[in-house]
């Protein structure tokens, strides 16, 4: 699923990329950007989840380093 989805992410980019340069009227071009971005945010989200629970299945601490400076 992962490699997948991150496939057609990457496609979706590329497609991003290359959709104002085809010969599609504005409001298609509309629509299908709109479309576009709506799919990406859904296997963004669902790769997010997924590494998330990857991680709290495996027992790791999701740790952040918290850096002072001492003047």
């Amino acid at each position: 699923m992962k490699s997948t989805a991150e496939k057609i992410i990457i496609g979706l980019g590329v497609w991003l990329i290359i959709l104002p340069f085809t010969g599609f009227p504005r409001s298609w071009k509309t629509a299908l950007m709109v479309i576009s971005g709506l799919v990406i945010v859904y296997l963004g989200t669902r790769l997010w989840r997924t590494s998330r629970v990857r991680t709290v299945q495996s027992g790791e601490e999701v740790r952040t380093q918290t850096f002072t400076e001492i003047a």
